[in-house]
């Protein structure tokens, strides 16, 4: 795992207030999951809006690993 990946992480951990996190069933949740998600990952990712959407992966997409 990449250094921007564990901090991508550490800031999902921070905006929820988790120890862990994991994206299994994103799909589902509301919409302002997924903005805060997106907003987080725009950030430390460096990445555009627009590659960021529900079908998304951090792996294939975004070349996280």
């Amino acid at each position: 795992m990449g250094l921007d990946t564990v901090e991508l992480v550490m800031s999902f951990e921070q905006e929820f207030g988790l120890s862990e996190y994991a994206l299994i069933g994103i799909k589902a949740a509301p919409n302002n999951i997924f903005e805060r998600i997106r907003d987080c990952t725009i950030k430390i990712m460096n990445v555009s809006p627009e590659e960021i959407g529900l079908n998304m992966t951090f792996v294939k997409d975004l070349g996280m690993d």
